[in-house]
């Protein structure tokens, strides 16, 4: 016998697994089976628990004083290289290219 807490997520996963079929059978020539997409909510639920993944915010931010440091060292003298300044500073080159052309 299904108890009630089982069958709502038992018909959770079945609407779901319709939603991911008309999808599909809009955009693609096949469609997930049932079993994929119940593994797919089931792993979503499990994760939702762990208190890691509730303060997910996207992208780091990268710091104040990392940024206070790059436009410290460029007002002194403008001919540094990115990879001079992400060695002086100590984050990625991508990081001091983001920070120069954001700011």
């Amino acid at each position: 016998m299904i108890c009630g807490r089982e069958l709502k997520w038992r018909l959770a996963v079945v609407k779901m697994h319709l939603n991911v079929i008309t999808y599909y059978a809009r955009n693609v020539a096949c469609a997930l089976p049932y079993r994929t997409v119940a593994r797919w909510v089931k792993a979503f639920r499990a994760d939702l628990n762990e208190s890691a993944d509730l303060h997910s915010t996207g992208r780091p931010s990268i710091p104040q004083h990392q940024i206070d440091i790059l436009s410290g060292l460029l007002s002194i003298d403008r001919l540094w290289t990115l990879r001079e300044l992400s060695v002086e500073v100590g984050i990625s080159r991508q990081t001091v290219w983001y920070i120069l052309k954001k700011w």
